[in-house]
């Protein structure tokens, strides 16, 4: 299967083909992302900060909204988003800051630590000594390239960003934010 490369604002076109579609979303296949993903059912508060020159504000919102669901309340204002699920929420402030993106993830019993710079999230635990998770090596655009090309082997889609569902994300936050 060949799965021809799209961009998020051509999710909005009603004759796009989703059959042979590929979305890029970078940001989406970070190490980072992926580790709060499996980490969701302890998941209190995710708090990000993101610099809007590297990164644009259309693929981080739909990055969160395709790992954790479309939330039931959104609020936003000049330079912030936030995203609240019956079990959690995601605070996403926009700012120039000099990393590209970098953050705190609250579980129930501990804190995550996280920046794009970092090789490992640093898990802080209450009175105990600090560790780390370690991250594969490799970007975001690495893994994205992997996806696709893996997709393209097993002659499928791919799964974690699936276009159909990217499609139904990026239809909800239009709606939502901007109109």
């Amino acid at each position: 299967m060949k799965l021809n490369n799209t961009k998020i604002e051509q999710l909005k076109e009603a004759d796009i083909n989703l059959n042979s579609s590929f979305v890029e979303i970078p940001f989406l296949y970070t190490p980072v992302l992926k580790e709060l993903k499996r980490k969701e059912s302890q998941i209190k508060k995710i708090y990000f900060t993101i610099n809007s020159e590297m990164l644009l504000f259309n693929g981080v919102v739909l990055s969160i909204l395709r790992l954790f669901d479309i939330p039931e309340k959104l609020e936003q204002d000049k330079d912030n988003v936030l995203l609240t699920y019956s079990d959690k929420t995601i605070e996403i402030e926009f700012t120039n800051t000099g990393l590209i993106y970098s953050g705190c993830c609250e579980l129930h019993n501990s804190n995550l630590v996280f920046s794009e710079n970092l090789p490992y999230i640093k898990v802080e635990l209450p009175s105990e000594r600090e560790s780390v998770i370690v991250l594969p090596e490799g970007d975001g655009f690495y893994y994205m390239a992997l996806d696709k090309k893996e997709s393209e082997q097993a002659d499928r889609l791919s799964i974690i960003g699936n276009p159909a569902k990217l499609k139904e994300c990026y239809l909800w936050l239009t709606d939502h934010l901007n109109g």
